[in-house]
């Protein structure tokens, strides 16, 4: 995934209970319920969590002042259209495209555990969408493979692992970087991505056990992967764990103009800014 040098004081360090509890106060004042604030926090913080900080908490402003200019709709979820037993099509109706995405793989999970598979076209979002890989993970947290495919050539993936948590893939956290897909992985995906069709997003779930047993999926995804180190767009389990675990007990780093714009915007809010680490 994309890198950049972040340089911070331990000041600059705040735990990623108190940002999400920031973060949901924020966007609960932008207008979306509790319950829903928290959960687009939890989305924003699960790329700190794997040190993709552009498109975390330091993106929060950005949606906020989204928000406040209309381009999204704080009480919206969506639309679901035409539905059969695998498939649906979810109208975004200017929703939060991160908790649209959420609502699709929802319903894709769960047509996934009743048929098999789940497909979920949705339709209406931005060109601009950013990564879906805490969607696409969030699916493969269980006996389920996910993909969000779309807009465009864009696409995120994860497969669940023995450890518990996916190894993941998304194109938009590789982008700029050597690195991506498996060579004929793009062409395995290109008529799953054509049923998206251009605009739109493909939501994807599949039940591994449909398929094969969980043991024998699971030992291919450890051979896959197996003396990989980090690369571009990809997440895997050892390295996820180990920095899930680093900004717990050291926090999630803040450079200082994102620091200062957040604070402002608490302080606009009247909602009380936490204290650093330490």
């Amino acid at each position: 995934m994309p890198r950049s040098v972040l340089i911070v004081s331990q000041s600059h360090r705040y735990r990623p209970e108190e940002l999400r509890r920031l973060a949901t106060d924020l966007l609960s004042r932008a207008g979306l319920a509790r319950e829903r604030a928290s959960a687009m926090a939890r989305l924003l913080l699960w790329y700190d969590a794997v040190a993709a900080h552009e498109f975390g908490i330091a993106s929060l402003v950005t949606w906020l002042a989204r928000l406040e200019r209309g381009e999204f709709d704080a009480n919206q979820e969506g639309r679901v259209g035409p539905e059969h037993a695998s498939t649906a099509v979810l109208e975004s109706k200017r929703g939060l495209p991160p908790l649209v995405l959420a609502r699709a793989a929802v319903i894709a999970s769960q047509k996934a555990r009743d048929v098999g598979v789940g497909m979920v076209r949705v339709v209406g979002l931005p060109e601009e969408l950013g990564p879906a890989a805490a969607i696409a993970a969030d699916l493969a947290i269980g006996p389920y493979a996910g993909a969000v495919l779309g807009p465009g050539s864009a696409q995120a993936a994860a497969v669940p692992s023995a450890e518990g948590v996916p190894v993941v893939y998304d194109s938009t956290l590789g982008a700029g970087e050597e690195g991506g897909p498996p060579e004929g992985a793009i062409d395995r995906l290109a008529p799953w991505a054509l049923l998206a069709g251009g605009e739109d997003v493909l939501v994807v779930a599949v039940a591994v056990a449909a398929f094969e047993s969980l043991v024998s999926f699971h030992r291919r995804v450890a051979s896959a992967i197996a003396g990989k180190g980090e690369r571009p767009g990809w997440i895997f389990p050892e390295l996820w764990q180990a920095r899930r675990e680093a900004i717990q007990h050291a926090g999630i780093p803040l450079a200082a103009d994102t620091l200062r714009a957040i604070r402002e915007r608490a302080d606009s809010a009247g909602v009380a800014f936490p204290g650093p680490v330490g």
